[in-house]
């Protein structure tokens, strides 16, 4: 049993109550404070204190906040919170939050109960801090949560322009798993386990084929983009040793290459046709209407 639930026991035993409300209200204030959640942040264990709200089970955003090192601010009827990471927006009543250009939905609405004081259900940890902070944030048990600090792969990226294609070579500091997907716009290379820190490189890429290389630090991990040129046809994709490398090579429309046909060379024309001498002994055929025969001049 909480302190919490301890102090109210101890308050209801000096007050004139009947003893079965005494116990319903003592038991109410165990089930409440057994409903708080638990989020460990460099090994120690904090409470968020729960609220009944239509049925389902909230947690104060502030104390939220203030265990995950995010900021909060609040302007007409929202609340936008905010990490390292990213930043999210809360509207008072819906269940949509605004993350960057998307909607994630929880499993309730945003609860404002006061100004500057807003609620809101257990699944805002699970699906909607993670992407405002540096470590990785994960599950424990009920009620339970638990924050991992990422250890820093540091990736050097380096680039260099070939005449038919531009070849971007990532330099990871620490073995991980390395992901390529291309999408309509860009190829994305994702690293996982470690927090990437990128070192984008000096050399700039041939813009008709590579018109950006960013980094997306949206990505629990991080992320790179490398954004099509207007003459991107294809990528290939392979890896390399001592040091691990991965490589993209981007390159544009095959060239097609059609052999020109000789000339001929008017010093070498070929000789003129000489009719051949007539000979009394050879046989000339002549075609006609009628059977063949054959003449002799």
């Amino acid at each position: 049993m909480t302190a919490m639930a301890g102090r109210l026991k101890s308050v209801l035993r000096r007050a004139t109550l009947p003893a079965a409300l005494l116990a319903a209200l003592a038991a109410s204030a165990s089930v409440a404070a057994f409903q708080d959640l638990r989020i460990q942040v460099d090994g120690q264990t904090r409470s968020v204190r729960s609220r009944s709200h239509e049925g389902q089970r909230y947690y104060r955003v502030n104390e939220i906040a203030r265990l995950l090192a995010l900021e909060v601010s609040e302007q007409d009827g929202t609340l936008e919170v905010r990490g390292s990471r990213g930043r999210l927006q809360l509207t008072d009543g819906r269940p949509l939050v605004r993350f960057a250009e998307q909607y994630l939905l929880l499993s309730g609405p945003a609860w404002r109960r006061s100004r500057s004081d807003w609620y809101v259900p257990e699944d805002f940890l699970a699906k909607l801090a993670p992407l405002l902070i540096e470590g990785k944030l994960e599950k424990a048990g009920d009620l339970r949560y638990r924050v991992e600090t990422l250890t820093e792969n540091r990736v050097r990226v380096e680039v260099v322009n070939y005449p038919d294609h531009v070849a971007v070579i990532f330099v990871p500091s620490r073995q991980a798993l390395i992901q390529v997907q291309e999408f309509s716009r860009f190829i994305r290379v994702s690293f996982e386990e470690f927090r990437v820190v990128p070192e984008l490189p000096a050399t700039t890429p041939d813009p008709t084929l590579v018109r950006d290389l960013r980094f997306d630090k949206g990505e629990l991990y991080g992320s790179f983009e490398i954004v099509k040129g207007e003459r991107f046809h294809n990528y290939r994709d392979y890896e390399l040793s001592d040091p691990d490398r991965k490589v993209v090579g981007v390159y544009g429309p095959p060239v097609v290459t059609t052999a020109p046909v000789a000339a001929p060379d008017p010093g070498s024309a070929p000789p003129p046709m000489v009719p051949a001498p007539i000979n009394a002994d050879v046989a000339i055929p002549i075609v006609s209407d009628e059977p063949s025969q054959v003449f002799r001049p």
